[in-house]
C-alpha cells in the first residue's frame, strides 16, 4: 500500500487514479470543540467515494456506548450524500475538509492508505489471541467493485455503472434516494448489499434495505430483471461464535427465499471478484 505521502505527490502520469481528496470529521460535543476524523472521502472526474470508520472501540473508551450510535447514524447520512456527489455537510457537527491532490493504482487503494493514517480511531486495540471479524460497509463494497469492474468491463463499464449508485424519487413527501447502483441502458436495475458483518442485525437491515430499494425503484421507474447482488463472509464466520455464525447464515437463507418469492433474481459471491463477474455477466445478459 502507498504511503500517504506518495498518495499525495503531485504526479498523475504515473497514476491510474487521480483526484480530490477531504477528511471528513465530527464534532461529538459542541462544547469542547474537540473534532475526530470519522473517515475520508475521494473525488475523481467520475464519482465520489467515501470510507467510514468501522471500528468503535477507541471511540467507545472516548465517548461511551452512545457515541457509536451517533456515528453510525452520521456514516449513513454521508453514505447518502456521497451517492449524490455532495460534500456539503448538512449539519454543523460534521465536516468535510477539502485537503489537495491525491493519486493511485486504485480508488480502493487511495482511500485506504488515506483512511490508515488519518483515522486515527480505526487503529485496533489488540488484545490476546482475538479473533478478528473484518466488516465491509455498503461503501467500501461498491468501491471494490467499481475498480474491479473497470479492470474487467473496460470501455464497457459505464454502460451498467452510472456515475451515481442512487436514483432520486420525488413524491408529495419530498425527495428520496434509492440505492440502485448498477443500471443498463435497456433499463435494467441491480440493487447491492454488504452482508459482512458480525451483527446479524446488521446484515438483515443491509439485505432488507437493498431489497426495498430495488422493489420500489422497479414500481416507480419500471424497469426489467430487477436484481439484487451481495457479498457474502465465507471464511470470515469462523472467526465468530457459532451460534453468532448460524444466525447470519440463517437471515442469508431466508433472503435467499425472499428474493425468489419477490423474483428478483439474487447474485452473491464471498470474494468481490466474484460478484463482479456476476454483475458482469448480468448486465451483459441485458
Amino acid at each position: 500500500m502507498e504511503t500517504l505521502s506518495q498518495l499525495l505527490q503531485a504526479n498523475p502520469s504515473s497514476a491510474s487514479v487521480t483526484g480530490e481528496w477531504f477528511c471528513i470529521s465530527w464534532l461529538p460535543d459542541l462544547a469542547t470543540g474537540e473534532r475526530l476524523n470519522i473517515g475520508v472521502a475521494f473525488q475523481t472526474e467520475e464519482r465520489l467515494y467515501c470510507k467510514m470508520l468501522d471500528y468503535f472501540e477507541r471511540l467507545k473508551c472516548l465517548y461511551g456506548e452512545g457515541a457509536i450510535y451517533h456515528v453510525q447514524l452520521i456514516s449513513d447520512v454521508i453514505n447518502e450524500m456521497v451517492g449524490r456527489n455532495q460534500t456539503d455537510a448538512l449539519f454543523p457537527q460534521v465536516m468535510f475538509e477539502r485537503k489537495g491532490f491525491a493519486q493511485g493504482e486504485a480508488v480502493t487503494e487511495i482511500l485506504s492508505g488515506l483512511y490508515d493514517d488519518t483515522v486515527t480511531l480505526a487503529t485496533r486495540i489488540r488484545k490476546k489471541r482475538e479473533r478478528v471479524f473484518n466488516s465491509i460497509s455498503n461503501a467500501t463494497l461498491y468501491t471494490s467493485l467499481v475498480d474491479e469492474l473497470k479492470h474487467r468491463a473496460g470501455l464497457d463499464f459505464n454502460r451498467f455503472v452510472p456515475s451515481s449508485p442512487t436514483i432520486a424519487i420525488d413524491d408529495d413527501n419530498g425527495s428520496r434516494s434509492l440505492y440502485v447502483p448498477f443500471r443498463t441502458e435497456s433499463n435494467c436495475i441491480g440493487g447491492l448489499a454488504s452482508a459482512v458483518y458480525a451483527s446479524s442485525t446488521t446484515v438483515e437491515l443491509n439485505l432488507l434495505k437493498a431489497a426495498r430499494d430495488v422493489e420500489t425503484a422497479q414500481r416507480i421507474r419500471g424497469g426489467d430483471n430487477p436484481s439484487v447482488f451481495i457479498l457474502k463472509p465465507g471464511d470470515e464466520l469462523k472467526h465468530l461464535p457459532r451460534e453468532q455464525a448460524d444466525q447470519i447464515e440463517d437471515k442469508l437463507d431466508k433472503f435467499d427465499w425472499y428474493m425468489s418469492q419477490q423474483g428478483i433474481y439474487l447474485g452473491s459471491h464471498v470474494e468481490v471478484g466474484g460478484l463482479a463477474e456476476e454483475i458482469q455477466h448480468w448486465a451483459n445478459a441485458a
